[in-house]
């Protein structure tokens, strides 16, 4: 009678067991995938702002659309720490409210992490590149949890050695011994790519629209505050007014970074090329900026206060004030051409009146860079610079994205290609790309740039291995105090 008891009541833990266990994977699942879109939004924390302006451009609030969601998702994922707590620590069972929702989170984190892997990896690679960046500081807690191990594995490793009841238990043994000491070289096989044994020249430091991150963009006081801050150069977006001026404005229209809705909210909508100049000059340029704060820099003061009203009522800049701010602070000028659309009247003389006020100027040449979608910025270098086709084929500047790889970037710098990459917004990116030997970045945030005297955790590669050895040797030795002391608790334990 005791017996078929003992039998039932195994029966239905064999029955409960299965259905324990598969809400404790949900849960850690819950937990893992929560964590790496925690980690893999901070990756791109330098982004956050052009977010929140794409966001005001599309619902007309401006918000912190970023934090609001940083907020949530960190909500979100403390919701699964308790849940972990609750249910591996304390041992309590789960309100079926928590497994509906640790279900429905886990599901739409994985989905939504899927679309962006699908969608554009691009994102993934500043993810990826992140971690390289900080694998110094993962490998280092990597190697100590796996000395604080080292007790804890010798006995699980002797009692899987031990037991031949279980099958292939010796296998399992040999396979963890495996992973262990496998651990212990991660850090050998997987090398940061900020070890070089030689440092390249620091990248020349171009001010993506003016020193952007403090200033209004596209301004001659975002330009004055680059020079300031120590940038090369500063990168300008070009556009044609309607009666053939050539102004600075990235986007195609005025909405995001003026008043336009006080000023014409009639045609707040209308592309910038059906303005003329003197309807431009009338618009603020600068307002916006302190009353959208895009980058946190009122609130946390950055700023002082009195810096607040030399932005207000800011004007937008032609191309000739450009130029002649340009040459005043002996800087590297890089034009975005934009152009204006093809049913524009002046359409044609786009060209020639960017040519035109470029060759008059004091500018020298080899400090001015164009930059466009098709063949015109090409022909243009061929003008401005007087030199043959072949010269310029050998001194093309290639503009690309932040977002290759870090050995993408590797295989054009190793064919001799000259590379500007933009927007790099965090000194973390910005120490690879110049390991990697970069020769122009494009950036929101100069500041953080010039005051480098070196990459982040630059080591040579001499360095790099006497670091891990030192590191490999107290960690070893903390593995040895604790199997000591692991020794000593047990004999008291066994008396």
């Amino acid at each position: 009678m005791l017996n078929n008891k003992h039998s039932d009541r195994n029966r239905r833990n064999l029955q409960i067991n299965p259905n324990r266990m598969g809400w404790r994977v949900i849960n850690m699942l819950f937990f893992v995938v929560t964590l790496i879109f925690i980690l893999f939004y901070i990756s791109l924390r330098s982004y956050w702002p052009d977010l929140n302006g794409s966001l005001k451009v599309e619902t007309g609030l401006a918000w912190n659309w970023t934090g609001i969601l940083f907020i949530a998702v960190l909500t979100i994922w403390v919701y699964s720490s308790i849940l972990i707590y609750r249910l591996f620590i304390l041992k309590q069972n789960q309100f079926w409210l928590n497994k509906i929702l640790a279900l429905l989170f886990t599901l739409i984190f994985s989905f939504w992490l899927i679309i962006l892997y699908l969608s554009d990896q691009s994102e993934l690679i500043l993810f990826i590149t992140t971690i390289d960046f900080y694998s110094p500081i993962i490998y280092s807690i990597l190697v100590i949890g796996l000395a604080l191990l080292l007790p804890r594995f010798i006995k699980l490793f002797r009692d899987l050695w031990k037991n031949t009841h279980v099958k292939r238990s010796r296998i399992i043994a040999l396979t963890l011994s495996l992973l262990y000491i496998t651990g212990w070289f991660v850090p050998l096989i997987f090398i940061p790519t900020t070890v070089q044994d030689f440092l390249p020249l620091k990248p020349i430091i171009l001010a993506h629209r003016g020193l952007t991150s403090l200033a209004p963009e596209n301004t001659l006081v975002a330009g004055e505050l680059a020079s300031e801050m120590g940038a090369d150069g500063w990168e300008v977006d070009i556009r044609m007014s309607a009666d053939g001026k050539l102004f600075l404005m990235h986007d195609k229209n005025f909405i995001r970074t003026t008043n336009i809705a006080n000023v014409f909210p009639d045609r707040k909508n209308d592309d910038v090329s059906t303005f003329n100049l003197a309807e431009i000059r009338q618009i603020d340029a600068g307002s916006w900026f302190i009353d959208d704060d895009p980058y946190q820099i009122f609130g946390f003061g950055k700023l002082e206060p009195l810096d607040y009203d030399k932005y207000r009522g800011l004007k937008i800049p032609t191309l000739k004030e450009v130029i002649n701010l340009t040459e005043e602070l002996d800087l590297i000028l890089d034009l975005d051409l934009k152009s204006p659309p093809s049913d524009h009247p002046l359409f044609d003389n786009y060209d020639s009146s960017l040519f035109s006020q470029l060759l008059s100027s004091g500018l020298n040449p080899e400090r001015v860079l164009l930059r466009s979608n098709n063949e015109k910025a090409i022909n243009m270098t061929r003008l401005i610079r007087h030199i043959d086709e072949e010269a310029i084929q050998k001194n093309i500047v290639l503009d690309i994205t932040a977002y290759l790889s870090n050995e993408q970037y590797n295989d054009l710098h190793n064919n001799n290609v000259i590379i500007m990459a933009g927007v790099v917004n965090s000194p973390e990116r910005f120490s690879q790309l110049w390991c990697l030997g970069m020769e122009y970045v494009l950036t929101d945030t100069p500041h953080l740039f010039t005051k480098m005297s070196e990459p982040g955790f630059y080591f040579t590669r001499n360095q790099y291995l006497t670091y891990w050895g030192i590191i490999c040797l107290i960690s070893l030795s903390i593995s040895v105090i604790f199997l000591k002391i692991f020794k000593k608790c047990s004999k008291i334990i066994t008396k």
